[in-house]
């Protein structure tokens, strides 16, 4: 027989049971996020090592996943064999930089008194170099285990050809601090000037040709992932890239103005910028988007490795060393690079220039960094310059647009 009563027991119980039911889903909701969030909190850590150093560090370079050398202009070379979770001192070698040919011969270079030495046993021992005079060095590369370049203060280049046993000087053209130096072949190879430009050679540094200029920046490091793919980095949130071997320069959106001081990619798709801030921009489609991560470094980042597509190193000031081996990207992205395209070039009179992006102006300048052109507030996808009164050589075109910049390299 049907009882209200009874009927309001049951119903009551039902919201009850349901309400609890609400509340449980509601807690595993919950946990659940908190987990997510706890995952990708450890997933983005970034470690702070214990290094021993108290310097500056300027360098850093690992031979593979486990086996690397970390060093400052002021500062001994110290190694690790376990990934970066542990450092020793190596060798007394003051070292700015560091550049290895393979697994066995190697070079360094550094600011203290034109500092030159060598490895032939993978950085076990390092043997100097009598350099030619006691100018700094900034940077070094490798391009054979005989042969090597160095770069340094008031535009200075000198070449061993036989693993240091003389080092003769080069003529770089410029006159400036020259900040790094990569060769992606024995012929090939790119200087970056500290006052915004980027010089390339194809025979084997006999002579130099600028490729790349920007003005008000200040230019720090290169990384090149194959002989077409680069990567320069400087102040004012400086990324560019190439990717037909220096021919021509896109100046990528990072959305940052800071200050970048090293870059290292892994492949043409992942790649790691470092500022002063203490702070790291993170890509995995090659510059085309960027994911910015806070550290919690409070020194000045200087330098760093990609060991792997989710694991890099960063060294600093203060003896600074992070490690993030599980690198995750946040969703922060910023707009993709313009597509800029220049027609004829080598060009006779009129130089058409077509943009995906709304052009907003446009600058030229000749291979001594002259400025002989510049259009203001443009506003349009497409312009015109005429070359006509222009004496034959080569121009630096930058293109500044609403997504981001563009330089290209246009020959009359």
């Amino acid at each position: 027989m049907f009882s209200f009563e009874a009927f309001l027991n049951i119903t009551e119980g039902l919201t009850i049971f349901n309400y609890l039911d609400s509340i449980m889903i509601k807690i595993t909701l919950i946990l659940s996020l908190i987990s997510i969030s706890l995952n990708t909190v450890q997933a983005q850590q970034w470690d702070i090592i214990n290094s021993a150093a108290t310097g500056r560090l300027d360098a850093i370079y690992f031979m593979d996943s486990q086996k690397g050398f970390a060093s400052g202009g002021f500062n001994k070379i110290m190694k690790t064999t376990n990934g970066g979770d542990t450092w020793v001192l190596s060798n007394s070698k003051a070292t700015r930089d560091f550049s290895f040919f393979d697994n066995t011969y190697g070079y360094g270079a550094a600011t203290t008194v034109g500092s030159m030495h060598r490895t032939t046993d993978g950085g076990t021992t390092w043997t100097s170099i009598t350099p030619p005079d006691s100018s700094s060095l900034w940077a070094v590369s490798a391009v054979s285990p005989t042969k090597a370049y160095f770069v340094g203060v008031a535009g200075n280049l000198w070449i061993t050809n036989n693993g240091g046993s003389t080092v003769t000087e080069g003529n770089s053209g410029v006159s400036e601090l020259l900040t790094d130096v990569v060769f992606t072949s024995p012929t090939t190879g790119y200087i970056a000037v500290q006052t915004g430009s980027v010089i390339k050679t194809v025979n084997s540094g006999a002579t130099w040709t600028e490729v790349f200029h920007t003005t008000n920046v200040l230019m720090t490091e290169m990384d090149f992932v194959n002989e077409n793919i680069g990567f320069a980095v400087g102040s004012k949130g400086l990324v560019a890239r190439t990717i037909n071997g220096g021919d021509d320069w896109t100046i990528l959106n990072t959305g940052s103005t800071e200050y970048f001081q090293g870059v290292s990619f892994y492949d043409a798709n992942n790649g790691i910028v470092v500022s002063t801030q203490g702070n790291v921009i993170i890509t995995n489609d090659g510059g085309n988007t960027w994911s910015h991560q806070d550290t919690g470094a409070t020194e000045t980042l200087y330098d760093v490795f990609m060991v792997s597509p989710t694991s890099a190193i960063v060294v600093g000031d203060a003896g600074t060393i992070i490690k993030n081996s599980n690198i995750v990207l946040n969703t922060e992205n910023f707009d993709t690079a313009p597509i800029v395209s220049y027609y004829p070039n080598p060009v006779k009179d009129l130089l058409s220039i077509e943009s995906s992006s709304s052009i907003i102006s446009i600058t030229i300048v000749d291979v001594t960094g002259k400025e002989i052109f510049t259009a203001l507030n443009i506003y349009s996808l497409e312009y015109s310059v005429d070359f006509n009164t222009y004496a034959s050589g080569i121009y630096i075109v930058e293109i500044q647009t609403m997504d981001g910049n563009h330089v290209t390299k246009i020959v009359k």
